[in-house]
């Protein structure tokens, strides 16, 4: 696979980012381990991961976006990590590479009961993302 582009995502005042192989951003918000809203952006070879199939996860929505200028698919959805509800909010960008297909994905995770607080800060974040030395060819879909 070619090297995937540079993700640019600027975070909000209070959350803090991390260096972490393989990932073009790992962050989290204020708040303690448990309850921190998280943000993690990441691409990848082949189609989105279907997570969507995984038990006790529920798809809440399922629409059409736009991250960086380019077409994406938003989903959104909840599940049960033990004893919490976590809310996810994933941005799937897919891009037509020579060898096959890749795919930039950007997740935001929050507890549910913490949704109305943070659904704004991850669109403000994602509406924000800057895509560096990735030229789509004509014909890219999301």
């Amino acid at each position: 696979m070619p090297r995937p582009p540079a993700l640019s995502l600027d975070l909000p005042q209070g959350w803090v980012g991390y260096r972490v192989q393989g990932f073009h951003l790992v962050a989290a918000g204020p708040g303690d381990a448990v309850s921190s809203p998280r943000l993690i952006a990441a691409t990848y070879q082949g189609q989105p991961a279907d997570v969507e199939q995984l038990s006790r996860m529920y798809v809440v929505e399922d629409t059409t976006a736009e991250v960086a200028g380019l077409p994406a698919r938003k989903v959104d959805l909840t599940r049960w990590n033990g004893d919490d509800a976590v809310f996810t909010r994933r941005w799937l960008v897919q891009h037509a590479l020579p060898s096959g297909r890749a795919t930039l994905e950007i997740s935001a995770h929050c507890l549910v009961g913490d949704y109305q607080r943070y659904t704004r800060v991850f669109d403000s974040v994602v509406a924000g993302a800057r895509l560096h030395e990735w030229a789509v060819p004509a014909g890219a879909a999301a």
